[in-house]
């Protein structure tokens, strides 16, 4: 009888023991799954990409800026630096050189002479070039040619103001590759080149140019009145 209780009460025993490792389990089962429903922080696991966070500034995450685009130095960047401004009556012109002399000559095998009218300067470098007098062939008259970028008109007199001579330009412009017969009397309105003026640094002019003279030897004398157009 006591050996029989014994067993009993062993067995008993171990029943209980089992049934709670298996309640145990149960439970921790359990409590992982509700903890990775929730989310939980986990350690990640091999093979898992680390999640990586945007920095954020004191006033919040990092976000992108726009801001309104601005007009570089220089004004508007359509408009074009070197397009000739209106000049009217109101037009305010300073004297740069009045009554100023030059003679371009031809002779031997030099058929052309260049003239730089901003010093003024005769046989100037073809570069700096505002007019050049240019040879006739068979007998025919030299001429004036205009210089890259120069504009003029032939008008019928001297006495003219620089707006006088900039309306000339405006209304009667001599063409591109106009070439002004050389004689005694002519008179020329001229625009120098104004791109050239900006590349150096000075100030465009217009120029009241008048043949003075045309000597049998080839020599022809100009006189001319300069103003610097403003702007």
């Amino acid at each position: 009888m006591l050996v029989a209780g014994a067993v009993a009460l062993a067995a008993a025993a171990f029943v209980f023991a089992a049934t709670s490792i298996v309640i145990a389990l149960r439970t921790a089962d359990r409590v992982d799954a509700m903890a990775t429903s929730a989310g939980g922080d986990e350690e990640p696991g091999p093979g898992s990409a680390p999640t990586i966070e945007a920095p954020a500034t004191p006033d919040g995450p990092a976000t992108p800026e726009w801001s309104e685009p601005t007009t570089p130095p220089g004004g508007d960047p359509s408009v074009d630096p070197t397009a000739q401004p209106p000049l009217d009556a109101q037009t305010q012109y300073v004297v740069h050189y009045s009554q100023q002399t030059l003679t371009l000559r031809l002779s031997g095998n030099n058929r052309s002479m260049h003239a730089d009218l901003d010093e003024p300067l005769a046989d100037a470098p073809a570069a700096v070039a505002d007019i050049t007098l240019r040879g006739g062939y068979s007998n025919a008259p030299a001429n004036l040619v205009l210089g890259q970028d120069v504009r003029g008109s032939q008008v019928a007199e001297s006495g003219l103001t620089p707006h006088d001579c900039s309306e000339q330009i405006r209304i009667a412009p001599l063409g591109a590759e106009a070439q002004v017969p050389v004689r005694q009397g002519v008179v020329l309105c001229l625009w120098t080149s104004r791109a050239a003026a900006i590349n150096s640094g000075i100030a465009q002019l217009v120029v009241k140019l008048e043949i003075t003279g045309v000597s049998a030897d080839g020599a022809v004398s100009l006189r001319m009145d300069a103003w610097k157009i403003p702007g």
